[in-house]
């Protein structure tokens, strides 16, 4: 109803189908968050009946470093390559700017993952669930305001913002709950600096293949490439920053040591 000064009726319900094409690919990578994150519950609740308040501190300042990695670089993979994705699994490029917008929901959607776990493992259920309802409210506010003017380009920008509300008032509560203090270095900084040298490599990929014909085939190439590539530049550009130390992945619940273990043999830690 929203998108009524947008056209006639199939006109708004191609551009609902084009909206949507994003949703699985973000959905992918919450799925992934979710499943980690499970792992941190029972962790948690252990250190929380040992009242061991210095570990709780390490496993939250730890788990946050993970998903926010984690979201951003698959929030600007998916953004960056947004149009050769679209192509390689629909067929044509509709809709590629508002695709790249709802793959910036990828990293405050894992954040919510991984706080919603953190702070259950501490015993506050409720509050998680009551953040994503403020956050559904944000939704239908800005859709409100947002779709009649911007289309499903709007829709996504909403999304993005109530993730993000989500994720922060999250965020806020976990961090006042352990009394923890993140470094704007930590947080922001350094993973910004792995996000550009990830958004280099992949640009570069982009501009080598502008001249080929954007058809099926070669979109497909390039999206792999690209996330294959920007995958690998990212990891390093982390590893290579320390913004995640060996000691800091063996911590992680179950998955740490095999992960060290295979970084290790494919000799990106010493």
């Amino acid at each position: 109803r929203l998108l009524s000064a947008h056209g006639e009726e199939l006109r708004i319900m191609a551009q609902v189908g084009i909206y949507n094409r994003g949703i699985p690919l973000v959905q992918l990578v919450t799925m992934l968050a979710t499943s980690l994150s499970v792992l941190f519950v029972p962790a948690m609740a252990e250190l929380q009946m040992k009242g061991d308040t210095e570990a709780i501190r390490r496993q939250v300042q730890l788990a946050l470093r993970w998903f926010w990695l984690i979201g951003l670089a698959a929030s600007l993979g998916l953004a960056l390559l947004a149009a050769p994705i679209n192509v390689m699994l629909y067929e044509d490029a509709a809709g590629s700017a508002t695709l790249a917008w709802v793959a910036w929901t990828a990293a405050p959607g894992a954040l919510v993952a991984a706080t919603s776990a953190l702070l259950q493992g501490l015993g506050h259920v409720r509050a998680p669930a009551l953040h994503l309802l403020a956050a559904a409210l944000l939704k239908t506010a800005l859709n409100a305001v947002l779709v009649p003017q911007l289309g499903i380009t709007g829709a996504a920008i909403a999304g993005v913002a109530a993730y993000g509300a989500a994720a922060a008032l999250n965020a806020a509560l976990l961090l006042r709950r352990v009394q923890l203090r993140p470094r704007l270095r930590d947080a922001l900084g350094r993973p910004a600096a792995a996000a550009l040298a990830m958004a280099a490599a992949v640009l570069a990929l982009r501009l080598a293949a502008a001249e080929l014909p954007m058809g099926r085939g070669v979109a497909a190439a390039v999206s792999l490439l690209g996330v294959l590539l920007g995958a690998a530049v990212f990891v390093a550009a982390v590893l290579r920053t320390r913004l995640l130390s060996a000691a800091e992945l063996s911590a992680l619940p179950r998955v740490g040591p095999k992960l060290l273990t295979l970084l290790r043999k494919l000799r990106l830690l010493p």
